[in-house]
């Protein structure tokens, strides 16, 4: 060992008494946060960026908060809540930051040396014009922290002497503390421990067992004359309101785009595709909330394996998913005026009716925007109207019949006169005489007014 080597260890490791004082790095704690943004409806904001002045957190897109309107931009807020549109840190001749690409909109962390022009890593655009008006800001520091740990004890039934809690007290977790009463309470403990856990194990399948029982045999009793249909759906929750499905049922082989003035034909995947545009469009029950996405030929197949898009009717404006759930406006390099998209849907009214007479219950039911159902409170139904991809039918929820068969969401074929209930895939018909439809249910018959 050199001579050089000796001097950085006697420089690390001191004697102070009966302890050893250690230099340790430690990285400084986060900067507490205040008056930040609120309602960001994207995914989480990236990693903190560090500087010896703030610690930064990264929004990928510009979004308002639905409950105070603000708008917020796009780019970087310090732990004040002050908005930067870009911010590097600089290491030495090593640069970073985070950033979305302006080309294909993939969110990065980008990392490059002195010199280098930063490229994005999924479709190869160059990003130097990003950093044009950024806050370029040196890295922080880590700090060194003298620690105390006791000399060694050269009798080997000797225990140690935890180190001082005022001198090496941790930043972010608690340490383990030394108690002699604990110490020599620790064998008994280990026995006692496991013994008093598998009781309690037993005693919690044994209460869960007797509740499982008892809630199988109520459904038993109640339910052992509900079997004569060819398949028994999985009774559904409560309606989820403005979480309509449709199935493969709902669609027609072809549908009359009215906005293009032509028809566009079911592949075998439940899309349709319109070829002079190039483009698929389907209903997806998975966005939240659940609506039509469209993927064009020349845009969407520049993001890989996302590029699904959406038009949001209240910003007159498109989407494009760039990666997982990170939806971001349409790069402005895309020519909005060459793209179509279906009329606003009614989201469950006739014909955008705010009610409707109902001749079967002689009386008019108002719609509940909140619930995006028309509502009638004698026969405490909710129903809506669907009217996608040229399918049209009528759609009712009955509370009391729920309640009484399990079954919630239904359907009514006037040409076979049967009624049909959802199970997510597809419409499942109702045997007759299994139910008692007139104690509960009625039907649309003719057009509302």
């Amino acid at each position: 060992m050199s001579s050089k080597d000796n001097s950085q260890d006697n420089d690390n490791l001191k004697s102070s008494g009966d302890d050893i004082i250690v230099r340790q790095v430690v990285a400084p704690p986060l900067r507490p946060r205040k008056d930040q943004p609120t309602g960001f409806h994207g995914n989480k904001p990236s990693l903190f960026l560090r500087s010896v002045n703030h610690d930064y957190l990264y929004y990928p897109m510009e979004w308002v908060d639905k409950e105070t309107g603000k708008l917020y931009k796009k780019g970087y807020y310090d732990e004040n809540g002050e908005y930067y549109e870009s911010v590097v840190i600089q290491k030495d001749k090593h640069y970073e930051t985070t950033v979305a690409c302006s080309f294909c909109g993939t969110e990065i962390r980008l990392s490059w040396e002195e010199g280098e022009l930063p490229s994005c890593p999924n479709c190869g655009a160059a990003l130097h014009d990003t950093f044009g008006k950024a806050l370029y800001e040196d890295e922080i520091k880590d700090t060194i922290k003298n620690v105390r740990i006791p000399k060694p004890n050269p009798d080997k039934n000797a225990r140690p002497k935890p180190p001082s809690e005022e001198d090496s007290g941790p930043i972010f977790r608690e340490t383990e503390k030394y108690h002699p009463i604990l110490e020599k309470t620790k064998p008994a403990l280990g026995i006692i421990l496991p013994i008093i856990a598998v009781a309690l194990f037993f005693v919690v399948i044994f209460v869960i067992d007797s509740a499982v029982n008892k809630k199988d045999n109520g459904y038993i009793e109640r339910s052992t004359w509900n079997v004569s249909y060819d398949y028994t759906p999985k009774p559904t929750p409560i309606p989820g309101y403005c979480t309509k499905f449709y199935t493969k049922d709902d669609l027609n082989e072809s549908y009359y785009v009215r906005t293009l003035g032509r028809m566009c034909y079911l592949d075998e995947f439940g899309r349709y595709y319109d070829e002079e545009t190039g483009c698929y469009f389907w209903y997806d029950p998975e966005q939240n909330p659940p609506s039509v996405v469209y993927e064009f030929d020349g845009i969407s197949n520049e993001f890989g394996s996302y590029g699904l898009m959406k038009y949001d009717y209240d910003e007159g404006r498109w989407y494009i998913e760039a990666s997982y759930d990170n939806w971001i406006h349409l790069p402005d390099k895309y020519d909005e005026s060459a793209l179509w998209h279906l009329p606003k849907p009614n989201e469950g009214k006739y014909n955008g009716k705010s009610s409707v007479y109902v001749y079967a219950i002689g009386r008019e039911c108002n719609y509940i925007e909140s619930e995006k159902n028309y509502y009638d409170p004698e026969t405490k139904c909710h129903f809506y109207y669907n009217d996608l991809f040229g399918n049209k039918f009528w759609v009712y929820w009955f509370e009391d019949f729920y309640e009484e068969e399990g079954i919630g969401w239904l359907r009514y074929s006037k040409s076979e006169d049967a009624w049909y209930t959802e199970n997510q895939t597809r419409w499942f018909k109702l045997k007759d005489g299994t139910y008692d439809f007139s104690k509960y249910c009625w039907h649309m018959d003719g057009n509302p007014i």
